[in-house]
């Protein structure tokens, strides 16, 4: 038996061995090395893609709450695109790409999302555009952009600012022109589609009026009370009221904030309106042009009636109920507005004061300026700000009073 001693004592030092990765719940480890894993490549990385919406609100009632909603801008557009590094510097990624949208196209290729291709064209620099990928070692990207079928749109500096040039005040909706919000992509963000969001560089401004006194309807051959309003305007309240009617502005985006886009009117024409002159196509008197009739029809319950732009065509009414005008730029210092108007044919008209606190126009929102016809005066009620809303007619309701 002696001789076996020393080939037990070989195998129970073996075992002793093997047990050094015991850990404390008696589970034996194995051992093994880990290699570590490398930091994947930049085909490894999932590739920056696009789509595009144009933003409005579907509802502005203090009854119930405002809805934001989209609807998709297929329409080509140019991008800019900025990687934010650790260490706060920034390195631009798309240099003025041109993002094109194809119909069925969607995901056939690795940049195509939603029909978005960039991969392959030429961006407005002239430079061939490549794929490209996320940095996952960045903090943020930020993106921006515009849609433009002319020049009216130029970017400088790298695309952190946008000069729009064109733009007129009047009552055409001018379609051509679109920008986009700053888009702020945060680390957590990386590897999904950048849904860029696109608005109109310009505003829109309307008035709508109701009487305070209660109209009888027309009944058993009585026509019912009618109060006909004249020589209707709405402009600044300062010794010589300016609008300006055309201007060149710049949209400004940060890149070391987070502060959003900033519009500033850089130059303007000599070329002003100084007020905004209304009418409406109820009636006729003689001298005085087409007159806006208050009804019990659209004076009825939280209901008042539009005041049409002067140049507004009767066959085309329900798509010329604003005024589109330039945004005041982010600094502005606005005045407060007179609204004047003729009641039943006085010779001396009714005024009411609209505070400048309601005057600034940003970009993509309507306002609507609302006024009471009383029997010793005229009375701002409100104004209904809200985002921009497709058309415009007749048959709004407001129950903000």
């Amino acid at each position: 038996m002696k001789s076996y001693i020393p080939y037990i004592l070989s195998f129970s030092a073996m075992l002793a061995t093997s047990c050094n990765n015991e850990d404390p719940n008696g589970i034996i480890q194995p051992d093994i090395e880990v290699t570590p894993t490398p930091d994947p490549t930049p085909e490894q990385h999932a590739a920056v893609s696009f789509s595009s919406i144009l933003q409005e609100e579907i509802s502005s009632t203090r009854a119930g709450a405002n809805t934001r909603a989209s609807k998709a801008l297929d329409k080509d557009f140019v991008v800019y695109g900025y990687k934010i590094k650790t260490d706060n510097s920034s390195q631009i990624v798309f240099n003025g790409y041109n993002v094109k949208y194809s119909d069925n196209s969607s995901e056939t290729s690795e940049d195509n999302s939603h029909g978005f291709s960039y991969v392959g064209g030429t961006s407005i620099n002239n430079i061939k555009q490549e794929i490209k990928y996320w940095d996952y070692s960045a903090n943020e990207y930020r993106y921006w952009g515009y849609v433009t079928n002319g020049n009216n749109i130029i970017p400088s500096d790298n695309g952190l600012t946008l000069t729009v040039t064109g733009l007129q005040l009047g009552i055409t909706e001018q379609s051509d022109y679109y920008i986009s919000y700053l888009k702020t992509v945060p680390k957590g963000d990386f590897g999904k589609v950048v849904q860029m969001e696109f608005i109109r560089p310009y505003a829109k401004v309307r008035v709508m009026v109701y009487s305070g006194e209660k109209l009888e309807a027309p009944q058993d051959g009585n026509e019912g009370d009618a109060i006909e309003l004249t020589d209707i305007s709405f402009g600044p309240n300062v010794e010589e009221p300016k609008i300006v009617k055309s201007a060149t502005i710049n949209v400004t985006y940060p890149l070391s904030d987070k502060n959003s886009e900033s519009y500033s009117i850089v130059s303007q024409t000599e070329s002003y309106l100084g007020k905004f002159e209304f009418k409406g196509f109820d009636a006729s008197i003689a001298g005085s042009g087409k007159v806006l009739k208050l009804t019990s029809e659209n004076c009825a319950s939280n209901t008042a009636a539009v005041a049409y732009p002067k140049d507004a065509e009767e066959s085309n009414k329900d798509n010329q109920t604003f005024y589109y005008v330039l945004p005041t730029g982010t600094d502005f210092t606005a005045p407060d507005y007179k609204f004047s108007v003729n009641v039943d044919g006085d010779t001396e008209p009714k005024t009411a004061i609209v505070p400048s606190a309601y005057m600034h126009w940003k970009p993509n929102y309507q306002y609507t300026y609302i006024f009471k016809v009383l029997e010793g005066g005229l009375l701002f009620v409100d104004a209904n700000i809200t985002e921009w809303q497709s058309g415009g007619s007749t048959s709004d309701q407001w129950t903000n009073w």
